[in-house]
């Protein structure tokens, strides 16, 4: 009979023993031949005497009465069906592990990544949050060096704990007007000023040597040469430059005038020379 066995009372040997089927199974074995020993239990149990529930994972809710094996629900591995596939977690495997997990793993009950995060600047038992110093979504930028403690919030790099001295702003990234806020701009600033005295002096020092080279050659020719030197002497060392050509065609103007000049003196010089020639030989 169904639910019944024969035997002794709850297979105790200082109970009465029965062949009649008088004794019934335990509640939760529909049929069994003795009554630590089911053959058939309730849906969604297994076990000698059912003591054991099935997975949520296993199909109709039925598994193998002896070691619960059964076939699976899709999310669901294992023989058991016990188990969440890669990516999976929950009662049902129907949540997501962590985006940040390594190799998508994460304990089937809490969602924890198992096998630790995708980079050393993602901590927390579920990988979600940033390391110090670091933000985004993949904590794959750097909290700027003005926020306190290095600390800034994950989802927008806004200090945690507000700014260093002489820097503002909600990611603490922008100086306080007319102060220096950090080494690094400090020195980008002081590299840009050595690098500009730098050149002009060079050009200081070009122009002022091609200066002194003008008046010495000047100065050792003027019995020959003048200003026409001078302008030529602009000419092959100043090049096309603006305010030199400007400089040369002035003094250009003023030597042709000088050079008419020179030349009318020079003519009137040798008319009186001729008529003091022709006074001596007439005396």
């Amino acid at each position: 009979m169904a639910g019944y066995y024969k035997g002794y009372q709850k297979d105790n040997i200082n109970f009465p023993l029965l062949n009649d089927c008088t004794y019934k199974c335990r509640d939760k074995c529909m049929q069994c031949s003795s009554y630590d020993r089911c053959m058939f239990c309730k849906t969604g149990l297994y076990g000698p005497i059912c003591e054991k529930r099935c997975s949520a994972g296993c199909m109709s809710n039925t598994c193998d009465i002896l070691t619960g094996n059964c076939e699976c629900f899709s999310n669901f591995a294992g023989v058991r069906c016990d188990k969440c596939t890669t990516g999976k977690y929950g009662n049902m495997c129907d949540k997501q592990c962590p985006e940040m997990c390594k190799g998508s793993v994460c304990d089937k009950d809490s969602g924890e990544c198992t096998n630790g995060c995708i980079t050393n600047t993602i901590i927390g038992d579920k990988c979600d949050v940033c390391s110090t110093g670091w933000y985004g979504q993949y904590c794959t930028m750097s909290c700027s060096v003005g926020c306190k403690n290095q600390t800034c919030e994950k989802s927008n790099g806004e200090c945690s704990y507000g700014c260093l001295d002489n820097f503002v702003g909600g990611q603490c990234n922008q100086c306080i007007s007319d102060s220096s806020c950090s080494s690094e701009q400090s020195a980008v600033i002081l590299l840009g000023t050595i690098i500009g005295v730098s050149v002009l002096v060079n050009i200081l020092f070009v122009v002022a040597s091609i200066l002194r080279k003008c008046r010495k050659r000047a100065n050792g020719n003027s019995n020959t040469k003048g200003t026409d030197y001078d302008n030529s002497c602009i000419e092959l060392e100043c090049g096309n430059a603006g305010n030199v050509s400007n400089h040369r065609i002035d003094h250009a103007s003023n030597g042709d005038k000088a050079t008419n000049s020179d030349t009318m003196f020079k003519s009137h010089d040798y008319e009186d020379l001729g008529t003091i020639q022709v006074s001596e030989h007439e005396y």
